[in-house]
């Protein structure tokens, strides 16, 4: 049989043809980055302290505070953290906030990298909801792997009274990192804390 390039291209055209119809035929399901909206997660429902599966259906619930506790004979503490959420424009990091209660005294630790320093001390800038951007202080970390807020009794009580949200902008090596956090469910836990010796 004698080769005819017009009927190899001619199947070629074909083959590639049938292969676009049966790949475009095949409904592909399309998927926002985030269905459920900020302030909101798709999760099963746990208890406050993370050890209890309440609802094992997973649907579009809001944010919650994630809990950790320490009593090893050495050390006894407990806190709540929370990360960014991404469905924020403003967000443009990954860095965790983290509420401590140890021996009675409450710390609110922002576990940001290289944050910016004239000693150990820095400013940031601290927002809820809406409102004004406020000036506020914090210590850097000696390993350089986060601040803690010098005045966390101002930032607690602020917390509390935000309806949706709270954001951080804090300067660090490569220009600045902000951060928008859900305010969540924090508010559950004030009678853990206060249990704790640290009322908010």
């Amino acid at each position: 049989m004698n080769y005819n390039p017009m009927v190899h291209i001619y199947l070629r055209k074909t083959i590639t043809t049938l292969i676009l119809v049966v790949f475009l035929s095949v409904p592909v399901p399309v998927q926002a980055e985030d269905e459920c909206g900020f302030g909101f997660q798709n999760f099963s429902l746990f208890s406050l302290d993370g050890e209890t599966e309440l609802d094992p259906e997973e649907k579009c619930r809001p944010t919650t505070w994630m809990f950790d506790k320490e009593n090893d004979g050495f050390s006894k503490w407990i806190a709540v953290s929370m990360y960014p959420d991404e469905e924020d424009p403003n967000t443009d990091g990954f860095s965790s906030v983290k509420i401590y209660c140890e021996k009675k005294k409450i710390s609110v630790y922002v576990w940001v990298e290289y944050a910016d320093s004239v000693g150990w001390s820095g400013t940031g800038q601290v927002k809820f909801d809406n409102g004004s951007a406020k000036k506020f202080s914090y210590y850097l970390q000696k390993d350089l792997d986060g601040i803690v807020l010098k005045d966390p009794k101002s930032f607690m009580t602020n917390l509390v009274k935000a309806k949706k949200k709270f954001a951080f902008k804090i300067p660090n090596v490569d220009g600045y990192e902000t951060l928008v956090y859900p305010k969540g469910n924090i508010l559950e836990y004030r009678k853990i804390f206060a249990k704790a010796g640290c009322k908010f």
